[in-house]
């Protein structure tokens, strides 16, 4: 019999119930189909290729573990919307949507390797958290464990950016269908619910908001936060009024986000959505708090942002590769490393990005890639997927769940996966091929050039003081110039004032070179999980 112990989230998303002679957790599953998926889970237990169909046909963002006296069932969404992690221990087994809770239960060693790699980009590498005996389920995996035996984990769906078809196949035409299906999909699990759209300047938030009113759906709401008269709010306020959806702007200054940073609600916010292998997202925390205040979000209604469409369509592949598209894999790596493991400069030393590079080889080996395939570039969209896709930026929906609000990610949808896995690099590159294509489509005409509002700064205070410090380092080199602006300057102009959650002292006075807010985010995340972080 196999010994086991389920730690319960922080939050309030996973239920629970009994099948047989099953104890099942799960979550975004509807009950009225769990006791079907448990069934079907059960029969197929011992066929893997039964299985992956079976999960393939969950049409939702999911986890479920399913334990029984033979053994336990673990399965996450091909996305790793919510994450399950799991740790052998004293002969017992620990299972938890949140690694820092297994931590709490057992005795925990740390994995200094790992740390590094959260230090320098907020997330850990692969399946590792920030202990070497606490594992998490990749995107798009099962696992079987029994008692003493090495847990059998299989990938039902994998995301693989390396497999172009023919060049001259009419992408186009497939993408168009791809997005009617997606949308058509949401308005189908909507059910006639509100959705409310975080509605912004860019591509795929916009989408979701024209798609739907394309295809008819007008029960929708939109809103957008941060500073007064910023520029996605003003592109945003334009897209909805030409939709004809209600939208409200939750304005953010610098004394009402920070007496928010000191309140009790924020604070519990960062405990219950610390997890040990991702620092938390606190993107539209308060908004959303204000916006449950004053009951514009009601407790029905579903929140869908555009995550992570702009990556998906190849929004983050370096532009390097515009100029040459043959780079060797240490030149791939490190095109990477700069990227994402840069939140802290005095980090970003040969001694570090050698031990980055091995972490990220040993996770491109986990599927023999480099055996078979030499578009390296692939390598940089299959990482990503999996260490900051499905771990920081999948960590932004704790925030609707710490507020108990349901949610869905169509821009994740498996289909739609599928298809930008195929496509060519040039055809990627800028998202070519994704901007095209919406400018084609036109939903509701809000494609226009009149919609696509610039960037501008907000305040023209902060942007006189900025031009004249930026005057008077002329003589100086760029670098220079955007380490002091960093420093100096973005504590102020920061859209969504995240560095508020430290004193500006701190900033200017600390000497490691914050890259962004999130920087100082990951700070506080690594000393609530190992009781103080590498600066102190």
């Amino acid at each position: 019999m196999i010994n086991y112990n389920f730690i319960s989230s922080k939050l309030n998303n996973w239920q629970h119930t009994k099948f047989k002679d099953n104890v099942v957790y799960y979550t975004g599953l509807t009950s009225n189909k769990i006791n079907t998926y448990i069934e079907l889970i059960i029969n197929t237990i011992d066929n893997n290729n039964n299985l992956a169909n079976v999960l393939k046909k969950i049409d939702n963002n999911f986890s479920i573990l399913i334990f029984n006296k033979i053994f336990t069932f673990a399965a996450v969404d091909h996305a790793r919307t919510y994450p399950i992690y799991y740790s052998f221990h004293d002969k017992m087994y620990y299972f938890s949507p949140q690694a820092d809770e297994i931590n709490k239960n057992i005795t925990g060693i740390i994995d200094n390797e790992q740390r590094l790699a959260f230090q320098m980009s907020g997330y850990t590498t692969s399946s590792n958290t920030l202990w070497k005996n606490i594992k998490s389920l990749n995107a798009g995996t099962f696992a079987i464990f029994k008692q003493s035996e090495t847990p059998k984990i299989t990938p039902y769906f994998i995301y693989s950016p390396w497999k172009e078809t023919h060049i001259n196949h009419d992408y186009k035409t497939e993408l168009k269908i791809e997005i009617k299906n997606l949308i058509k999909k949401l308005i189908k699990k909507a059910n006639g619910n509100t959705i409310i759209i975080p509605l912004s300047a860019g591509l795929d938030s916009r989408l979701i908001a024209s798609g739907l009113k394309h295809y008819g759906y007008n029960n929708v709401k939109c809103f957008s936060y941060g500073k007064k008269n910023n520029f996605e709010a003003k592109a945003a306020k334009k897209i909805a009024k030409k939709l004809n959806y209600e939208w409200y702007f939750c304005e953010i200054n610098k004394k009402i986000i920070k007496k928010f940073y000191q309140s009790k609600t924020f604070k519990d916010f960062i405990i219950k959505t610390n997890d040990g292998a991702a620092t938390q997202g606190i993107q539209d925390v308060y908004a959303i708090y204000q916006l449950k205040k004053i009951n514009y979000i009601k407790c029905n209604d579903i929140i869908v942002n555009g995550n992570s469409g702009d990556f998906i369509s190849g929004g983050h592949i370096p532009l390097e590769l515009l100029k040459n598209d043959n780079f060797s894999l240490n030149e791939i790596l490190n095109l990477h490393i700069k990227k994402h493991y840069s939140l802290w400069g005095t980090l970003l030393n040969k001694q570090n990005i050698d031990v980055i590079t091995k972490l990220l080889l040993e996770q491109i080996n986990e599927i023999n890639f480099l055996k078979e395939n030499k578009n390296y570039y692939a390598f940089l969209e299959y990482i990503e997927f999996h260490n900051r896709q499905c771990k920081y930026v999948n960590n932004l929906q704790r925030t609707y769940d710490y507020y108990d609000q349901k949610w869905k990610l169509p821009l994740w949808d498996m289909a739609f996966m599928g298809f930008w896995a195929k496509v060519p690099l040039h055809l990627k590159l800028k998202q070519k091929l994704y901007i095209e294509v919406l400018k084609e489509l036109n939903f509701y005409e809000v494609w226009e050039d009149e919609y696509n509002i610039q960037f501008k700064k907000s305040s023209f205070y902060m942007n006189f003081l900025r031009n004249i410090f930026k005057a008077l380092h002329i003589f100086s080199d760029k670098k220079t110039w955007h380490k002091f602006d960093r420093k100096y300057i973005s504590y102020w102009t920061d859209n969504l004032y995240g560095y508020s959650f430290n004193k500006y002292k701190d900033v200017i006075f600390n000497k490691n070179d914050a890259r962004n807010s999130v920087s100082w985010l990951t700070l506080n995340s690594e000393k609530l999980n190992l009781n103080k972080h590498w600066q102190e």
